[in-house]
């Protein structure tokens, strides 16, 4: 019988999920912007899916996987809103795994663009939704920010 399940991944597992999402996403327009190569992008993308997940994990985010029959068969990394910026010091642990975006200065500034404007976007979605709470008795009130 089919047994799936979806739970938090261990800190082993997180490495088998990087690999995974990075054949899943491979081909999306962002990371290869971030690495134009295909090549280096197949051999490059999981380490740098793996650092965004640990530091994830590390500032609070819930980094789960899909499990069928034991299998690892999918994955998704969330964030709490209004989470913080993690600091520097929490990327630099995991500075081995990306010293080649720290030697390679283009995709470094590529990334860190990419990075600026996902978070524009993120913020602006939590102000959003920031605009309406709920009131007692389960209507809704309209807040100005």
């Amino acid at each position: 019988a089919d047994h799936a399940v979806i739970r938090a991944l261990d800190a082993a597992e997180i490495a088998a999920a990087a690999h995974r999402a990075g054949a899943a996403f491979r081909e999306d327009p962002g990371f290869s912007h971030l690495i134009p190569d295909d090549a280096a992008r197949r051999h490059r993308l999981p380490s740098l899916l793996e650092a965004i997940l640990r530091v994830d994990a590390a500032s609070g985010g819930r980094v789960l996987g899909a499990f069928d029959d034991g299998a690892l068969v999918g994955m998704s990394s969330v964030l709490p809103a209004g989470t913080r910026n993690p600091a520097l010091g929490v990327w630099l642990r995991h500075a081995r795994g990306l010293s080649w975006l720290l030697a390679d200065p283009a995709a470094l500034l590529r990334t860190l663009a990419l990075g600026s404007a996902v978070e524009r976007l993120r913020l602006e979605s939590y102000r959003i939704s920031a605009l309406l709470r709920e009131k007692p008795h389960g209507a809704s009130q309209r807040l100005a920010l």
